[in-house]
């Protein structure tokens, strides 16, 4: 019994030393370092496509705002003309 409770004691100490391993292995894996590289790369990208996206949206309403201008403008014209050709 006791040398049974001791056999599962070992075998308990040694799957601790070998999970210590695979975590130190884990934390200084090489391609850790590039997994955080590209997980940063990838945020950036993603804050960039973001930014761009917003200013793109700014500049659909910018040019909504003109071409709504420019067809008040060409009535004001055509308005001016009948009026011009009116009074000759």
């Amino acid at each position: 019994m006791l040398g049974e409770q001791l056999q599962k004691l070992y075998n308990f100490q040694e799957l601790e030393k070998q999970s210590e391993k695979m975590e130190s292995a884990l934390k200084n894996h090489p391609g850790k370092k590039e997994l955080l590289t590209l997980r940063k790369t990838i945020e950036q990208a993603e804050t960039s496509y973001s930014q761009r996206c917003e200013k793109m949206e700014a500049i659909k309403k910018e040019l909504a705002r003109a071409e709504l201008k420019s067809k008040e403008l060409d009535g004001e014209m055509k308005l001016l003309e009948k009026r011009f050709t009116a009074e000759k």
